[in-house]
């Protein structure tokens, strides 16, 4: 804002003139006539109720009324939240020092000895009402940095060499979970943290004294019992004599972002072997699919009308499981990792309901009862852990022999660990649990369930679990997985 304008606002501000002496009111309009918003009272009681129904910008107060004294009208202002923040200067025709520098001391903003000159008193003034917009213009700025650190999840921090004082922004209090400014010194700061990242940050503090240049880091903290990625920014500060006084940081809450990358990473470096797997499995329905198509084309040449029936039957087997392992690819293609909100708090047995909904017309067509136990609530990646729901519930149900099937889910406690469960009344048990424990990617299956178990092994390796099979007291097969700890394993 330029001068003139800034002069323009100021003879808009709010002025409340207060003396018992209406021709002293008369003198002061007159000085200020300039400012557009002047009120006036000729009692404190008068002046308080004005001040309540808007409070002004500037009071000017009589210090000696003889209802109600100018110092018990400072003071009615002073305790009200409202009219707190009013600038006040007293005028008296009885000027001490004494009085002077009480009323200064107890947060008076300017004193005037009456008579006091036009150009005194537009003077105080127009400085007063400089100083309120200063002090505006800061709070607003204070309002929107607080805004603009909550929003980033940002804290803020400074530390003074001289004195090694640290000290915590609240937003910083917030950030790393502290209710208390306990941190007032640098050994505060690093309190808590591992010897390692200790040891990087006052490797980053050292770095930017000796070189007076911005450092960079990222550590992990333990906030009640969740480990936090944090990213700290630190810059040197010189004083008004070109000395190193002090150095300034931000620190960045980017746990989120941080598993995300890890579970990226995480994904990546199995590409490459699973692309391999998927391609050998891919191509084993599709060279059955030619080899029994041939054997059906000779039968057919033999007349053999029954044989090449059951060779092309062999033909539709092999197309439905190449569909299957296709349908497992998109259904993981539609999911990506690092979506918004993808990591939640939430209670597993809601990702099994809706997995079990999106599965409901094939439930209906193979009459299959579900059975879903109660399960506990984890922080996991949704989209991620109900792939691997949807891959084991579908198998369950399309896989069975048996005439009345039924699929339990649920969860069971082993060693402190919380297992999932996928169980149903009538599958091939032996051969899943052999081929699970050999190793799906060396040896694919002749079943269309190869392919789809191997992505959900390999996403639960991801997240630090694991998956496997064993034989059920139903005479089914049960398969199980863990996710391990998945906040854990993100920032390692």
């Amino acid at each position: 804002m330029n001068s003139a304008a800034s002069e323009e606002r100021l003879l808009q501000a709010s002025l409340l003139l207060v003396d018992d002496d209406v021709s002293m009111i008369r003198v002061l309009r007159q000085m200020l006539g300039s400012y557009s918003d002047i009120r006036f009272a000729t009692n404190g009681q008068e002046a308080i109720r004005l001040a309540l129904e808007r409070p002004p910008d500037l009071l000017l107060l009589d210090a000696e009324m003889p209802d109600m004294r100018g110092m018990e009208v400072f003071r009615r202002f002073k305790a009200d939240p409202l009219l707190a923040p009013v600038a006040i200067i007293f005028l008296t025709g009885h000027a001490s020092s004494e009085l002077e520098a009480s009323t200064l001391d107890q947060g008076a903003a300017d004193f005037l000895s009456k008579p006091a000159s036009a150009v005194q008193v537009n003077a105080r003034v127009r400085a007063q009402l400089r100083l309120r917009a200063l002090s505006t213009a800061q709070r607003e700025l204070n309002e929107r940095l607080e805004l603009a650190l909550d929003a980033g999840h940002l804290g803020a921090w400074e530390w003074t060499l001289e004195t090694d004082r640290m000290t915590w922004h609240r937003s910083m209090q917030a950030l790393r979970g502290e209710t208390a400014p306990r941190v007032t010194r640098f050994m505060d700061h690093v309190a808590g943290l591992d010897a390692d990242d200790q040891r990087q940050l006052r490797e980053a503090f050292e770095q930017a004294l000796s070189t007076q240049r911005p450092q960079s880091l990222e550590y992990s903290v333990l906030m009640g019992g969740d480990r936090r990625r944090m990213r700290s920014s630190l810059s040197p500060v010189r004083d008004a004599s070109g000395q190193l006084s002090r150095l300034v940081g931000v620190d960045q809450d980017i746990t989120e972002a941080y598993r995300a990358s890890a579970l990226l990473k995480g994904a990546n470096r199995q590409l490459e072997q699973f692309v391999y797997f998927a391609s050998h499995d891919l191509q084993a329905p599709a060279r059955q699919s030619a080899s029994f198509a041939e054997l059906a084309a000779q039968r057919l040449a033999k007349s053999d009308a029954e044989g090449a029936a059951r060779m092309l039957q062999k033909v539709i087997e092999s197309g439905e499981r190449q569909q299957d392992q296709i349908r497992s690819f998109l259904d993981l293609a539609r999911h990506r990792l690092t979506e918004p909100g993808e990591w939640q708090h939430i209670d597993m047995g809601v990702v099994v309901r809706r997995v079990v909904d999106d599965l409901a017309q094939v439930i209906e067509s193979r009459g299959t009862l579900i059975t879903i136990g109660p399960m506990d609530t984890h922080y996991l990646p949704v989209n991620l852990v109900a792939h691997v729901w949807r891959n084991l519930i579908g198998n369950a149900i399309r896989h069975q022999s048996s005439t009345q099937p039924q699929v339990w889910i649920g969860q069971i406690q082993a060693a402190g660990v919380t297992n999932y469960f996928v169980e149903d009344s009538g599958n091939d048990s032996e051969q899943l649990i052999a081929r699970m424990a050999s190793g799906m990617a060396d040896a694919p299956s002749a079943q269309s369930t190869g392919l789809g178990l191997e992505i959900c092994r390999r996403v639960l390796r991801v997240l630090g679990g694991s998956l496997w099979a064993e034989q059920s007291k139903s005479g089914g097969a049960r398969v199980l997985f863990s996710l391990g700890n998945t906040e854990k394993q993100m920032l390692q």
